[in-house]
């Protein structure tokens, strides 16, 4: 992974967004923690997350393979939200018990 070169102001200003809970929130996170940005197809997710749980319902996303699903979704998004709410629980499902052990 690349290191960021940022300076204590900017990490900073980071920080306060990661706070906010909100797509952004979660865009500054996933660059803290990844070192990139995230792609843009993934934002669509996220704001589709964050536009169902507002609205009171879920969200199915269905994407190609490869698209970097689990990477924003099951290990970055729900890392996010651990950090901002430890107190709640968590429940992680998966399909077979070995993937299940890799993203947990």
């Amino acid at each position: 992974m690349q290191k960021l070169n940022l300076t204590s102001d900017q990490v900073e200003r980071l920080r306060s967004i990661v706070r906010r809970d909100t797509p952004d929130g979660f865009e500054a996170f996933y660059f803290l923690v990844y070192g990139r940005r995230l792609p843009k197809h993934a934002r669509g997710w996220i704001d589709a997350i964050y536009a169902g749980h507002a609205a009171g319902r879920g969200v199915i996303i269905k994407a190609f393979r490869g698209s970097s699903k689990t990477t924003t979704i099951t290990n970055a998004f729900t890392a996010y939200q651990m950090c901002l709410q430890p107190d709640r629980l968590s429940l992680l499902i998966q399909v077979g018990d070995g993937i299940a052990g890799d993203n947990s």
